[in-house]
């Protein structure tokens, strides 16, 4: 139990943010667009990454981790972590 925690706790703080930063959840997420170009060399020259299969692999990551589609953890995920104190600020995320 101790990744999801990890991860989790990760993710917590990065939507937390800081004093001069602000993580907007889905729009941060979001690879470059370079990321969905085909590839200009290699065996796989030519390939290119399909952006929905992203989004649903993306989705489906939130979804086993316990975070909301946005990708922060839920009540539930943060309190079967031993994770309660994050959920005031978590909270104010999800509005």
């Amino acid at each position: 139990m101790n990744g999801p925690r990890i991860v989790t706790l990760q993710r917590a703080l990065l939507l937390m943010g800081g004093p001069d930063v602000f993580w907007e959840p889905l729009d941060d997420d979001e690879n470059p667009p370079r990321f969905y170009e085909p590839l200009p060399s290699g065996p796989y020259q030519g390939r290119t990454t399909d952006r929905e299969l992203v989004k649903q692999k993306r989705s489906a990551y939130f979804e086993t981790l316990g975070w909301d589609e946005r990708g922060i953890p839920k009540k539930e995920t943060l309190e079967r972590l031993g994770l309660e104190d994050v959920e005031p600020a978590m909270k104010k995320l999800r509005k």
